[in-house]
């Protein structure tokens, strides 16, 4: 990969339980190789930590 070259990044939700979303990413190069792939598990914030969340955001 060179340091110049564009990527595309994609990501998607593959499944929703209630507040734990599972997701996943690919990277590919100009040449539709994949570079990179990710995965990941979140958490949805109870109402009351994402007004605090939000509100630490806007400061």
């Amino acid at each position: 990969m060179k340091i110049d070259q564009k990527l595309r990044f994609e990501g998607r939700l593959e499944r929703k339980k209630g507040r734990l979303y599972i997701t996943s990413g690919v990277a590919t190069n100009d040449d539709g190789e994949t570079v990179a792939t990710a995965s990941g598990k979140y958490i949805e914030a109870k109402d009351d930590m994402k007004e605090k969340l939000m509100a630490s955001l806007e400061s």
